[in-house]
């Protein structure tokens, strides 16, 4: 599996052939995501591998994946199960949605570890959402 940063995800999610993958929830899919990803849930979902290669075209084709953000797993996880399934062009966007919104709106939103759900202003101040 691949590590992409923030540059190397925008240079590669467009290149033709590439499917670029929410892995999180439906649910928190509709709340933000990477134009033009596609959502494949990823946690509790037994035909997670079956869905992407459908989606995808097949195993050998590039795919990324992203979750929340650097501090998600999801998203690492999910590309260690397609590597077990055989899929071989599997790439990891680690700054997530996260990262993807502070570039591109230079406004950041995530939920901090004890839950609570936390936004951070272009002023850089931190309010509660």
């Amino acid at each position: 599996m691949q590590k992409l940063t923030y540059d190397q995800f925008t240079k590669t999610r467009t290149n033709p052939g590439t499917t670029v993958i929410n892995v999180l929830t439906a649910e928190q899919y509709k709340q933000a995501s990477i134009p033009g990803s596609t959502n494949i849930p990823w946690k509790d979902n037994p035909n997670f591998a079956t869905t992407v290669e459908k989606t995808t075209g097949g195993k050998d084709k590039p795919t990324i994946l992203y979750c929340a953000s650097a501090a998600c797993t999801a998203s690492a996880d999910a590309a260690k199960t397609l590597e077990t399934k055989g899929f071989t062009k599997v790439s990891v966007y680690e700054g997530g949605m996260q990262e993807w919104t502070a570039k591109t709106t230079g406004t950041t939103t995530g939920t901090t570890t004890t839950g609570t759900k936390t936004g951070t202003t272009k002023t850089g101040k931190t309010q509660a959402a």
